[in-house]
């Protein structure tokens, strides 16, 4: 540990070490033997830890830094954090496991904006990022960190990064892509290989709109596309909010591409959108 980590984090614990509560991100252990991740806002922020500082503890000096909140892995023998560093470089990445949590690593490229995106696949992660290219137009960059260490992130293209998913073997990122509202597309961004330097990807366009849609309305009616990916038991679906009382599903391949039309579901209550509300109609869909 350089100087400056080992002053913020003196910093820190001499201001918080009269408290006696659970660190504020911490690596916690469940009763079926899988980890998880406890994040609890503080009044200082996601990172500031609230008692003793240990190997459970994640990134206590990141208040102090400006470091963004973190994206968690589900619980498993092993969980991933990923988050935006304050520095405006790129991206942080750790993963925990029986030991605690490792040295984060550091991923190059562009400032993050809001919380990073990640697969894990390809025997690594393959991180994707909302930022800003050169000329500050919103870009997605994309990332590989595995055994050998992390690339610097790529462009991967113009436009809002919305969802990602995949495999062992796969990698997909959805973008609504374009700089105009007006012209944006849906493009799924799928890799079947580590994206590496170049980066090789297939791009597939979508029309994630039901079929008796009106084609002049514009492709995304909320300020940005609220969705979610889901398996069902027998295979996965995308959905999505039309409109505020109208869910658009799509059934996946076990490569995660679109298969057929868009099903529309109505809210039979006539409720508007929440997020409560898309999680419980997912269940009712699954």
């Amino acid at each position: 540990m350089n100087l400056l980590n080992r002053s913020l984090l003196a910093a820190v614990s001499f201001l918080l070490v009269a408290s006696q509560s659970l660190a504020e991100v911490r690596l916690e252990a469940r009763a079926s033997g899988s980890l998880q991740v406890i994040v609890s806002d503080g009044a200082l922020g996601t990172w500031s830890p609230t008692g003793p500082v240990d190997e459970w503890t994640l990134n206590p000096a990141g208040d102090l830094r400006g470091d963004g909140a973190p994206r968690l892995s589900e619980p498993g023998a092993n969980v991933l954090a990923a988050w935006r560093r304050g520095a405006g470089d790129g991206l942080a990445v750790a993963q925990g496991d029986a030991g605690g949590w490792s040295e984060p690593t550091h991923v190059a490229g562009p400032a993050a904006i809001g919380m990073p995106q990640f697969v894990q696949a390809f025997d690594g992660t393959v991180l994707g990022y909302q930022g800003l290219d050169e000329v500050g137009e919103a870009t997605v960059f994309v990332a590989y960190l595995g055994p050998e260490g992390s690339t610097q992130a790529q462009a991967l293209a113009h436009g809002r990064l919305l969802a990602s998913w995949g495999g062992l073997e796969t990698a997909h990122f959805l973008v609504l892509e374009g700089t105009d509202p007006a012209d944006a597309e849906l493009a799924l961004f799928s890799f079947s290989q580590k994206p590496i330097i170049p980066i090789e990807f297939d791009r597939m366009s979508l029309d994630l709109r039901p079929l008796d849609a009106d084609l002049s309305e514009p492709l995304v009616t909320h300020e940005a596309l609220r969705g979610a990916r889901f398996d069902n038991g027998q295979g996965s679906a995308l959905a999505w909010w039309w409109d505020d009382t109208h869910l658009g599903v799509v059934a996946l391949d076990v490569q995660g591409s679109p298969l057929g039309p868009v099903v529309t579901r109505d809210d039979p209550k006539g409720r508007r959108y929440s997020p409560a509300l898309l999680n419980e109609l997912l269940r009712e869909l699954r």
